[in-house]
């Protein structure tokens, strides 16, 4: 259903390209959850041991619920422009929900770079780790991270 002044339009090209920024930043923090989970797991070779990984891991879920809060907010910026679509004319009404989904996309997706800086890092430290604990006599007990 389009009107003259290409409201619905330009409604669905936002709507889809926002979605769009959910499938990315979702699609990059899930793909790190799922590393470090068959990291912890064991299941592809890694110098971790599972107490490293909380912090990444940690901050990988925070990515999407960032992820998933700018959802929200790309649901109500799609409301927003049905309504001034079938109004017939375009308003600044969504640019307060398109700002808080952008915001939200741009949080989660510097979450995902600083949850992959902390990775390597905590890798160099994992590392560092395993060269002192092999300097170690056999009967020293394991080096491992500090638990609360």
């Amino acid at each position: 259903m389009s009107h003259d002044n290409g409201v619905s339009v330009y409604g669905s090209l936002l709507n889809r390209s926002l979605y769009t920024g959910f499938y990315s930043v979702a699609l990059l923090n899930t793909g790190g959850v799922l590393v470090l989970l068959l990291a912890a797991f064991d299941t592809i070779p890694s110098v971790f041991t599972p107490g490293w990984l909380r912090m990444p891991l940690m901050m990988y879920l925070v990515g999407l619920v960032l992820a998933f809060i700018g959802l929200f907010w790309t649901h109500l910026t799609g409301v927003s422009l049905l309504a001034q679509s079938l109004a017939g004319r375009l308003a600044r009404g969504h640019w307060l929900p398109m700002l808080c989904s952008i915001l939200s996309y741009g949080l989660s997706l510097i979450v995902f770079v600083i949850a992959c800086w902390l990775s390597f890092a905590l890798a160099g430290v994992a590392t560092h780790y395993e060269a002192m604990q092999s300097g170690l006599p056999d009967s020293h007990p394991p080096l491992l991270p500090y638990y609360d």
